[in-house]
């Protein structure tokens, strides 16, 4: 049946051979038949559907790293290895490299939510959210923007087109609304506080010239019906408060949130944060609201004592009486902003060089032209300069026909210019010409690099300086290449890649979806929000200044604001704001591994479980795919009987070799984190009754033993070699839209070894992915 094998797989005879002869001798004993070890039956495995190339693909990797066949079933002679390792590459790199010459490494792949969000907002120089009025994206191998996992239904493309509208809509509004509609308001104290003092609620109360709200679980309280947003838009608000009853070492942590504050409508809004300490303070943040949202500004900090209150209402006087932390506000001013510019700018995107006639109902307002033929002339000029910025190329006649005939046609019916602009607008954002990439199979094309590149580092279009270099054929050297790439990270909207792909390839994006249960009482939105804030930090350091990727893992420094210090308990003089702090060499934090939002996302909420985390480690960071356990493995092993911790539980488990075979590559990446409990702080016992001491030593799959979490970060900084191979899948896999494949590691294994030089910098390594034929090919 061997011999069937290979009727698929083999390139030569003398293929067959080489393959038919090892498999024969070193594998068939354990990989035959329906109870094959790890579900692998090579008697069946063919050729015939990429899960089968995927699965040559493990066993490829499996025998080329010694660890199969097993040592202690047989020793094979290296020459012997070598020849059928370096057979079976070939195939599969031929196997890939045909299919992709045919139809690219990557299928259709359309722009995410927020990439249409973001590439609207460019081209009309509106700001308004909309991304988060539809469901997330799915994420395909952990990313949004993988081309496999974006499918296209009636449901997609409806949202897509009422977001198209939503845009519009406000770009039209705002191009014709009489004025500006920003304002400035301000409220003090009285203004701000409850209307009758003798009414319990959950307003603040008046105190000693301060709307004053103490430090509570409650929901909405204390919230400022002053504050109530008039219409939709973004504010600034500056808010002049101090602490009252602060704790002597500390101040106190408030948080700025909006929403309706009803039971009828619960979502609430982050906006920000501070610490409010016995000096009045003044601290500014900007938030979106929408019509009948209101500001909650509310000290919540779960340490503290909390005021107690039976009825789920706060009388005034019950928080003085119970003496109870607090925040004493005395003004706040709110000012409506426009983010990317003013309403100037927006006529100016959808209607350059028109004159406007504006009317007090923005619906009369029209464009100054004064005849049909101007009228003509405009729509022939404006129609398709548009289309070339939103189909991010320049374009023919015959491909920007379509969108003229039908805004002339509109003209010729009698429709004014505003609306056939507005027509032809919306024809061109529902194109696919706008929704997907335009990648040929092959190299791309200066202008499909600019757009890829753009998404890459920015998530939206290209702007003026990258398309000038496109259309200058400065993208096809590495030198130009390079040097937009450079220039694109030195912009401030890189600031928004290291925050888009660390939601994704850490995880970050799903801290909330689990809450840490009661018995982790120090944990709250404040130290959730802080401990994101705190690796996004650290991952733009290490991109601004090109840290070794070691420093990943061990890094001898934190960022850290005053809560987050007080939750690790690192000794630091440190404000509300994200600070780098120098740690201590005995410190646990510093590095992924010692971030509270990497343990955070890795637990459920009430337990940790070093499998989940060694998955988690093993794919995340160490780019070590852990596949599924087969079909006929059983969860864990019927006898689990005297079993008291999970270690022993997982020993048990690990007795049945099959299950051995992956555990032994993720169980210590996750017993090394077991000092850390769901909620990110360090532990040396579990919770519970049974208080069991933790032991996080092991044995790493090459049999290096470590003690602990400390040898454990050792051992992984000490290879960077790995951590830079990760890092460049990664981020070849965000940013092009598929995995990195088998074929493409060549490409990977030469961007990792041209920044051997830095020490394999995080910044270098992320040039050397854009310079790889993986980038600049479909």
């Amino acid at each position: 049946m061997i011999g069937t094998v290979f009727v698929f797989i083999c390139g030569s005879a003398e293929s067959a051979d080489i393959r038919r002869d090892f498999i024969e001798v070193n594998c068939i004993d354990c990989h035959e038949g329906e109870w094959a070890e790890g579900g692998l039956d090579l008697t069946t495995l063919a050729t015939d559907s990429e899960h089968d190339w995927e699965r040559w693909v493990r066993v490829h990797d499996r025998v080329a790293s010694g660890e199969m066949p097993p040592p202690d079933y047989a020793e094979i002679p290296s020459a012997k290895r070598q020849r059928f390792v370096g057979d079976l590459s070939r195939q599969i790199i031929n196997h890939q490299s045909s299919k992709f010459a045919e139809a690219g490494r990557v299928r259709g792949r359309r722009l995410t939510m927020v990439q249409i969000e973001r590439s609207l907002h460019d081209l009309l120089k509106i700001d308004i959210p909309l991304a988060s009025r539809y469901p997330d994206d799915a994420r395909t191998h952990g990313y949004s923007t993988v081309a496999d996992g974006q499918p296209m239904s009636l449901h997609h493309m409806r949202q897509q087109l009422d977001c198209v509208d939503l845009a519009l809509e406000e770009a039209f509004t705002r191009a014709f609304r009489p004025k500006d509609a920003t304002s400035k308001r301000f409220w003090n104290a009285k203004a701000l506080s409850r209307e009758k003092s003798s009414r319990a609620n959950r307003y603040a109360e008046l105190l000693n010239g301060h709307a004053v709200g103490y430090n509570s679980q409650l929901p909405y309280y204390p919230h400022f019906k002053a504050t109530t947003a008039a219409r939709d838009g973004w504010y600034r608000f500056t808010i002049t408060a101090k602490a009252i009853n602060k704790p002597e070492k500390n101040g106190i942590w408030c948080s700025v949130r909006s929403g309706k504050c009803t039971a009828s409508a619960p979502t609430m809004n982050w906006i920000g944060s501070f610490e409010a300490t016995a000096e009045p303070r003044k601290w500014t943040f900007v938030g979106w609201l929408q019509e009948g949202d209101r500001l909650e500004i509310r000290s919540s900090d779960r340490a503290l004592k909390n005021i107690r209150s039976p009825n789920g209402q706060i009388a005034a006087g019950l928080g003085a009486q119970q003496k109870v932390p607090g925040l004493a506000i005395s003004s706040i001013v709110q000012e409506q902003i426009n983010l990317s510019g003013d309403d100037a700018a927006v006529r100016e995107a959808i209607a350059p060089g028109l004159r406007f006639k504006r009317h007090e109902n923005w619906r009369l307002g029209g464009l100054s032209v004064r005849n049909d033929r101007e009228a003509r002339r405009a729509v022939m000029r404006i129609v398709p300069e548009f289309a070339e910025r939103a189909f991010r190329r320049p374009l023919d006649d015959e491909a920007v026909a379509p969108y003229v005939k039908q805004a002339i046609k509109d003209l010729s019916d009698g429709m004014p210019l505003r609306g056939a602009l507005f027509g032809a607008y919306r024809a061109i954002l529902c194109s696919p010409r706008f929704l997907y990439f335009q990648e040929d199979a092959g190299p791309l094309d200066d202008y499909a690099v600019a757009s890829r590149l753009s998404y890459f580092l920015w998530n939206s279009m290209p702007d003026d300086r990258l398309f000038a270099a496109a259309a200058e054929g400065r993208l096809s050297s590495d030198v130009g290449l390079r040097a937009e790439a450079e220039r694109m990270l030195d912009d401030p909207r890189a600031d928004g890649f290291v925050t888009d792909f660390a939601d994704q390839w850490l995880d970050l994006c799903d801290i909330a979806a689990t809450e840490p249960d009661r018995r982790f009482r120090e944990f709250d939105m404040l130290v959730r929000q802080s401990m994101v804030a705190e690796t996004v930090a650290f991952l733009g350091d290490m991109f601004d200044r090109d840290v070794g990727v070691g420093r990943l893992i061990d890094a001898d420094y934190a960022f850290l604001d005053s809560r987050l210090a007080r939750y690790y308990r690192v000794d630091a003089d440190v404000s509300d704001r994200v600070t780098r702090v120098e740690l201590d060499s005995r410190s646990e934090r510093g590095g992924l591994f010692g971030q509270g939002a990497i343990l955070k996302v890795t637990a459920n909420g009430t337990e940790t479980s070093p499998v989940v985390r060694g998955v988690w480690v093993a794919e995340r960071i160490l780019g070590k795919h852990i596949p599924a356990p087969p079909d006929n493995v059983a969860a864990l092993e019927p006898d689990i009987r005297n079993a008291k911790t999970i270690r022993d539980l997982l020993e048990k488990h690990r007795a049945d070799e099959a299950c051995a075979a992956c555990h032994r590559h993720m169980d210590p990446l996750g017993f090394a984190l077991e000092n850390f409990d769901p909620a990110g702080q360090w532990r040396t016992h579990y919770e519970g009754k049974s208080k069991h001491k933790i032991d996080a030593s092991y044995v790493m799959n090459d049999g290096q033993p470590f003690s602990g979490f400390h040898e454990f970060r050792e051992l992984v900084a000490d290879e960077p070699e790995p951590l830079a191979h990760n890092l460049v899948s990664q981020l070849l896999t965000y940013g092009t839209g598929r995995p990195v494949e088998f074929v493409d590691r060549e490409a990977v294994d030469k961007a990792v070894a041209a920044t051997a030089s830095t020490d394999y910098g995080v910044r270098s390594l992320l040039l050397e992915a854009v310079l790889s034929p993986v980038f600049r090919e479909k």
